[in-house]
């Protein structure tokens, strides 16, 4: 029989995050009974972006008032253990209840289906749930680190170095964030494993069919640290220099308008082409000459860690030209896949993009040499297996 274990999320299924929805169907492909809950409900037109699998043995938290209400009836009725009826009277009105009301409504539904360990993504809400559930019902915990939710400081009643001492095994997508991690905890960096964020990889390479001129193409949310005013920079030194090309943006977010300034007072070949559907996106990225993100690191530290992007666009056969930031050496080998640049150096980020698009050849050579260290790399079966080794799963029939 399968093991079984549950992911606790904030929100299930999201557009953002689908690197997640495919983590949970490889697991239940390789044969494990997961079950997702999630605190959050998704946007019904979500769900038009996933396979309805995606949406199976998923259970979705009430409302929030209608959670705290069914917990203060369970309360009143006597249905709550005197341990957790302790803890509501020593939380009082402190910040992040909320949490608590959660630890309580889903660490009941585990507990009626056997489910002992539950895996987070995101060193945030969720994980400040589980690690409730945890000291309510002794469900165990393991989460995922990413980018901001480990390298920002956060003010919570349970904090960082509360989840890192309290879970299992705690798992982050590349080398750089899991020697941070074991670096600030290191009587704790036994329990830091690196797991690569995967991909379901195709056998042989998609088929390209570039457009003309050349086309740049970054994809991801409009906000700062995804360096977008670097890249728009970077085209206004190419469009200056006469190069032909045309670059585009997918997505949205909060800075849209403050790039749509930089774009016009540089007059570069530069279009905000807003946000696409997966397929859209893949459409583009057959399209493109190179996949480019200037990423950079804001003051507060937060940044990309292991942009999923970068590495569908190895997936299609695209060179990658990035920054050095964090997990992003990892993913492009500068010089053979693509080039990595030092964040915030324009002058260098638009010499590599001249260089791709004037040299298709080495653009394709690149494309190619990407497109296999994608496949060795960053394979959905493989990472999800080494996840499998990590987590403390078990045949449900002996847990009890």
């Amino acid at each position: 029989m399968a093991c079984r274990f549950a992911y606790l999320l904030e929100r299930y299924p999201a557009f953002t995050q689908t690197f997640i929805v495919r983590e949970v169907e490889e697991m239940r492909r390789q044969g494990v009974d997961a079950w997702v809950i999630s605190l959050r409900s998704s946007d019904v037109s979500t769900f038009g972006h996933f396979p309805v699998s995606a949406t199976e043995n998923v259970l979705v938290a009430p409302e929030s008032n209608q959670l705290v209400a069914e917990i203060k009836r369970r309360r009143a009725s006597g249905e709550l253990p005197r341990k957790i009826n302790q803890r509501l009277e020593s939380w009082g009105d402190a910040p992040d209840k909320m949490r608590l009301y959660e630890a309580i409504w889903a660490g009941a539904l585990l507990q009626k289906r056997g489910i002992r360990h539950v895996h987070v993504h995101f060193a945030g809400l969720a994980a400040r749930t589980a690690c409730l559930m945890k000291e309510l019902y002794g469900i165990t915990f393991s989460w995922t680190g990413h980018a901001q939710d480990i390298f920002c400081k956060t003010e919570h009643a349970i904090d960082l170095g509360r989840l890192v001492r309290e879970a299992s095994a705690v798992v982050t997508v590349a080398d750089f964030s899991a020697h941070h991690l074991q670096h600030t905890y290191p009587a704790l960096a036994w329990k830091v494993k690196r797991v690569y964020n995967g991909l379901a990889m195709p056998t042989i390479m998609p088929e390209r069919r570039e457009s003309s001129p050349p086309l740049i193409l970054s994809v991801g949310r409009l906000i700062p640290k995804k360096g977008f005013a670097d890249l728009i920079a970077a085209c206004g030194i190419l469009g200056k220099r006469g190069i032909a090309f045309h670059c585009r943006i997918v997505g949205e977010g909060p800075i849209e308008e403050e790039l749509r300034a930089k774009i016009a007072s540089s007059e570069a070949s530069v279009e905000l082409v807003g946000p696409k559907s997966q397929a859209e996106i893949f459409e583009l990225l057959g399209k493109a000459r190179v996949f480019a993100l200037a990423a950079v690191v804001l003051p507060d530290g937060d940044s990309d860690n292991l942009p999923t992007v970068i590495t569908e666009a190895m997936a299609h056969g695209l060179p990658v030209i990035s920054t050095r930031v964090a997990g992003i050496p990892e993913q492009v080998e500068d010089g053979r896949t693509g080039f990595v640049v030092e964040p915030g150096n324009v002058a260098a980020l638009a010499e590599k993009l001249e260089r791709l698009l004037t040299d298709p050849n080495l653009a394709s050579e690149m494309g190619r040499a990407g497109f296999e260290r994608a496949r060795a790399e960053f394979s959905l079966p493989a990472t999800v297996a080494r996840l499998q080794k990590i987590l403390p799963l078990r045949p449900w029939w002996k847990i009890f």
